[in-house]
């Protein structure tokens, strides 16, 4: 409290300083009114005011703090996102798993990463994957059920034949795909996300 106390005066002005000056205005115009304003003001100044002042200040520098401290032991460390993965209506082909970053690649179909995944994984219907070295950031997970392993989605009558899904996200439109923040996560510890796949 008492750091508080001489960073709020340093930029508000102390106290004490402002109780002489109204003593000179006192001992010069003989008002004294005025030297008993200035005087209370000067009380409130010396108390509430930087109570409160303090208060603010140090829930300021606190977030400010956890904030940097936070960012700090996140540096340099790495995280594990586990997916799971389904339900998968058959063993054809292959689960292509993709990373974008941001939308204008998820726009642009140019994943960050991307991994094939066999179906012999499948147990019960799901793939359970864990995506490891994941720096701390903004990340957003796509999935095709790439049934006929060609790497690209496939349409019939302008519908998806294959199935896709998106992180922690169900997509129901018909007419519309998803934008990045509908399914992006922030990563800064490890994550579990699941991405129900959907078929038409």
């Amino acid at each position: 409290m008492e750091t508080f106390y001489y960073i709020f005066v340093s930029a508000f002005g102390n106290g004490n300083n402002l109780l002489k000056t109204t003593r000179f205005v006192h001992k010069m115009t003989h008002f004294p009114s005025v030297f008993a304003f200035f005087a209370y003001f000067s009380r409130m100044l010396n108390s509430r005011f930087i109570a409160i002042g303090a208060f603010f200040l140090g829930l300021v520098l606190f977030t400010s703090v956890n904030k940097s401290v936070a960012l700090k032991l996140a540096k340099g460390r790495t995280f594990i996102v586990t997916v799971h993965i389904g339900p998968i209506r058959n063993t054809d082909g292959q689960i292509q798993l993709q990373i974008y970053k941001d939308q204008a690649s998820y726009k642009k179909e140019t994943p960050w990463k991307f991994f094939l995944l066999s179906k012999k994984l499948i147990k019960d219907g799901i793939i359970t994957y864990k995506v490891t070295g994941l720096e701390p950031g903004t990340y957003g997970f796509a999935l095709l059920d790439d049934e006929n392993k060609d790497t690209k989605m496939n349409y019939g009558f302008f519908l998806p034949k294959e199935g896709y899904g998106f992180s922690d996200f169900l997509h129901t439109s018909y007419t519309s795909r998803p934008k990045f923040n509908d399914f992006k996560f922030e990563l800064n510890s490890h994550k579990t996300v699941s991405m129900e796949i959907r078929y038409m």
